[in-house]
């Protein structure tokens, strides 16, 4: 029956129809968005809540060892003398202790019982009225039975929300009020998280909410607001929970309005969707001769929205009346289906989809008995590529990653990008046909031949952690976890290679989550070490100096191998404070040599790749060397290889300020990396210290060759050698011949503690010795 467009057009003329149809398009609308904006709230609410959650864990860490320090130096503060001639060098030396001990509370203010307000230059006030006696840091301490107490945020003098850990001194005469701003807590949280939501606020001490981030808004109100866990409201999300360490309450805040400003897709979301299926439903009404079969199909299609069931296609009529508003819908459907399940620069199934990958291929397996392989590939050195060329060659090298991945990986498998440079891949029936070592070595050898990136090509290597089902995990949780504790270990055994789990990497992983949170507090509580090895001149056998190297004595572990937690610190950052911690303590152990036998050794101290990638690493270095007051020849920087040809665009021009300054510069394990005579040409290098491998295995035609070469290549070159490792007479007698320069080793003394050093020098060395030696 042809469609009479003419009546319907009369109708629509009509006034009560119109309204009618308008109200029924809006009741459609309203319907929609209400349904989308729900579920769009519950995701909301999921993130904001895990800001929330990772906030906590990071308060907790930071405030117990903020405790720990005040509860320390509020025991060490000798208040009596204060008020003594001394007193403000006493104070001034103090509050410089108190600054190595805690960087980031490190603003430091001292009261005493009488009133009187002591306070570091660095921070200003304080926050603390007149009389110090009236805050509420200084009530609290005092009352706490010489326990450190956390302050709720309060406003300073400069007007910056303030949070402060208070302890009272054991003779109750004083109190150590250690303070950080907000905005620096809040700047030191970001460096180890990542914040995806909302704004963060800590409940301040006059019962509004302090923000963390600099420029949010202080101190709002919240309607709807109910106690503990998450809420929504027409205008926010908002997540709070209490710390339970400190007892402060923790706010997170989503503003939709903001978020809709700032460019966020999500608040849109809602409006969005109401909007396109009104105006789909309007054309299908206006040109369809039943349009009552469609609005049936539009209400079955928005509850299937309603239930999250984003996977199955929607059937249309069998008499096909609506084909192409079918078409329109379904195109929709499409479009937000991808912005959930699919990664959007690589087009990939994201960490969602790849959940629901996963889930329905474990049914299957177990349904059939088979197996499946997760492969977790990680992009070895993404991050300084990244970090050197800028964010937009890091995200065109992904995509290309991301294609020769899938290039590699047959089409029963399936690959997802699981965030930042990591890559889950998931296999079926992985030994069919050997299938697993196929796919394997396809990607490994797919990236020798590098990556096309704008006008370079880039080199990658991947790090490859495998977990099979249900030998390694029976859901998707446990395989993803077990698949990366495996990349992990491919990474700590040198990256590009492929690892596969075993029950022992679990206890490894613990080990290594454990390490990370002792190693900072390690440092602060002073278990760790610096123990010195003697380098002798080969020629006269006098002593040219020492090597500083470092011991961790846990009190938990025990004695931990530098092998063991120098990559923790190394990935984690702390290797910056340790390393400046072992240059301090060489510096000091050189004076002391000088002031006790007037002798001033040369002292060299290693120096990590993560040190150099510093922008402050040279004015860092200075500035130690000049505090210590020691002739900067005296000192040595050893960096590996690998270490200074990897960071060669930012370290060529610190180590040139280096050797302007008068510090020596050594290649360490010379032989075992690059060897690279370019590069040698270009960095002002001092002196090549060769790997003790080549020592060891001397007596070995071939290594006894290369050794030999070396040396004869460093003398024509102008650098001075120095060979480690030196354990038997005849390694001593064969490196004099062919003239090494100096000798390290267990042939001449293990590393030796502080005082055991200054016992050496007393019976191994003359003043005369080592003072006349030529450098």
């Amino acid at each position: 029956m042809p469609l009479r467009l003419s009546g319907f057009r009369q109708k629509m003329k009509r006034p009560a129809f119109a309204a009618c149809l308008i109200l029924c398009l809006a009741l459609i609308g309203l319907f929609v968005y209400r349904t989308t904006l729900h579920q769009a709230e519950r995701n909301w609410a999921g993130e904001v809540h895990s800001d929330l959650v990772k906030l906590d864990e990071w308060l907790t860490r930071t405030i117990v060892s903020a405790k720990d320090d005040a509860r320390l130096l509020a025991r060490n503060l000798q208040t009596n003398l204060l008020d003594g001639p001394d007193g403000g060098r006493y104070l001034q030396q103090y509050l410089k202790a108190v600054r190595r001990t805690n960087e980031l509370f490190g603003h430091v203010t001292v009261a005493t019982s009488d009133g009187k307000l002591l306070q570091s230059n660095i921070w200003p006030n304080g926050g603390i009225s007149e009389d110090p006696r009236s805050s509420a840091s200084y009530i609290q301490a005092m009352s706490a039975n010489g326990e450190p107490v956390v302050t709720a945020p309060y406003r300073s003098a400069d007007g910056r929300f303030v949070l402060s850990v208070a302890a009272a001194t054991p003779d109750r005469l004083g109190v150590v009020e250690m303070s950080v701003p907000l905005d620096e807590l809040y700047a030191a949280f970001a460096r180890h998280e990542t914040v995806t939501s909302g704004e963060l606020y800590i409940v301040g001490i006059d019962g509004k909410p302090a923000p963390l981030r600099p420029g949010a808004p202080s101190g709002p109100t919240f309607a709807g607001f109910a106690a503990g866990g998450s809420s929504g409201t027409d205008e926010a999300v908002i997540a709070q929970m209490t710390n339970a360490e400190s007892g402060l309450t923790l706010i997170n805040v989503m503003n939709l309005k903001t978020a809709a400003a700032a460019g966020d897709p999500a608040p849109k979301m809602p409006i969005v969707v109401a909007v396109l299926l009104a105006l789909v439903l309007l054309a299908v009404l206006l040109l369809a001769k039943r349009y009552i079969r469609l609005i049936r199909f539009l209400i079955d299609a928005m509850r299937r929205m309603k239930r999250d069931n984003w996977q199955d296609r929607m059937n249309p009529p069998a008499d096909g009346e609506i084909a192409k508003p079918y078409d329109t819908i379904d195109c929709i459907t499409e479009s937000l289906r991808s912005l959930v399940y699919y990664d959007t620069l690589t087009l990939l199934p994201n960490r969602a989809h790849l959940n629901e990958i996963l889930d329905r291929e474990l049914q299957t397996a177990a349904f059939e008995k088979s197996e499946i392989a997760v492969l977790f590939i990680d992009l070895d050195n993404f991050k300084r590529i990244n970090d050197s060329k800028g964010h937009s060659f890091g995200d065109e090298l992904l995509r290309q990653a991301a294609n020769r991945i899938r290039e590699c990986v047959p089409s029963s498998g399936t690959v997802c990008r699981f965030g930042g440079d990591e890559f889950v891949i998931v296999l079926p029936y992985p030994n069919r046909q050997h299938l697993l070592p196929k796919t394997l070595n396809r990607l490994q050898q797919s990236f020798e031949n590098g990556l096309p990136v704008f006008e370079h090509t880039v080199y990658m290597k991947l790090s490859i952690g495998a977990a099979m089902f249900p030998k390694d995990g029976l859901t998707a949780e446990e395989l993803l976890k077990h698949a990366d504790a495996a990349m992990y270990k491919a990474k700590d055994l040198g990256k590009n290679n492929v690892q596969f789990y075993h029950s022992g990497m679990k206890e490894q992983l613990l080990k290594r989550t454990r390490l990370e949170e002792l190693l900072l507090s390690g440092l602060y509580r002073g278990e760790f070490e610096v123990v010195y090895q003697p380098q002798i001149v080969a020629r006269t056998g006098q002593l040219r100096g020492f090597e500083a190297l470092l011991r961790w004595n846990c009190p938990e572990l025990g004695q931990v191998s530098p092998a063991d937690f120098i990559p923790i610190a190394e990935e984690t950052g702390a290797i910056v404070p340790i390393g400046e911690f072992v240059l301090r303590e060489a510096c000091r152990m050189n004076g002391e040599l000088y002031r006790r036998f007037g002798l001033q050794p040369v002292m060299s101290v290693n120096v990590s790749p993560v040190q150099l990638k510093q922008v402050s690493f040279a004015d860092r270095m200075i500035h130690i060397i000049r505090e210590s007051g020691i002739p900067a020849e005296r000192m040595e920087l050893e960096m590996t290889e690998n270490t200074v040809i990897d960071t060669i665009d930012t370290s060529l021009e610190w180590l040139k300020r280096m050797q302007s300054f008068g510090v020596k510069l050594a290649m360490d394990d010379f032989g075992t990396g690059y060897s690279s005579l370019s590069y040698l040409i270009r960095l002002p290098i001092h002196t090549l210290k060769i790997d003790k491998s080549f020592v060891r295995d001397m007596g070995k035609r071939r290594s006894h060759s290369i050794l030999e070469s070396i040396i004869q290549l460093a003398q024509r070159s102008g650098f001075k050698v120095v060979a480690e490792g030196i354990e038997r007479s005849d390694q001593l007698q064969r490196l004099r011949e062919w003239g090494c320069d100096y000798l390290q080793g267990y042939y001449f003394s293990k590393p030796l503690t502080a005082d055991q050093m200054e016992e050496y020098v007393r019976l191994n060395c003359s003043r005369q010795s080592t003072a006349g030696v030529t450098m």
